[in-house]
């Protein structure tokens, strides 16, 4: 991940493939992290429960997560509540969405917005197309 971020510039996307969960996660809290410290509102989207995505910065951020959902500087959504709160996913929606987010961001000062995003209930849930 380190190399990735050198390179990656604003408004472009990573897109990895890990080989096991403890990867995936200690790589997404890592990338997250760095993202609080540059200013920037995180925001993520797992298949971990929300409560262990909590306690898990609480004990390696040493924040208090609670205040920093209180301000918006840190979100939390499952990528059914992100991506298809009714059930499908909406491209309008979810482009209002993001621009809504990042306007709000960027009103409060902060640099912008960091993203981890898993996107596996897309294939749980047969929404994705095999070209």
């Amino acid at each position: 991940m380190v190399q990735r971020l050198q390179t990656i510039e604003h408004g472009n996307h990573i897109i990895a493939v890990y080989p096991n969960k403890d990867e995936k996660f200690n790589e997404a809290f890592a990338f997250l992290r760095e993202g609080l410290q540059r200013n920037e509102v995180v925001l993520t989207t797992t298949d971990l429960l929300k409560d262990e995505i909590r306690a898990r910065m609480r004990k390696e951020w040493e924040v208090d997560v609670k205040e920093l959902e209180l301000r918006g500087d840190i979100i939390i959504r499952t990528t059914e509540e992100l991506y298809f709160p009714d059930g499908i996913p909406n491209i309008q929606r979810t482009m209002a969405l993001w621009s809504t987010l990042v306007e709000n961001c960027l009103s409060k000062g902060k640099r912008g917005i960091r993203v981890f995003g898993d996107m596996s209930a897309f294939f749980r849930k047969g929404f994705t197309r095999v070209i």
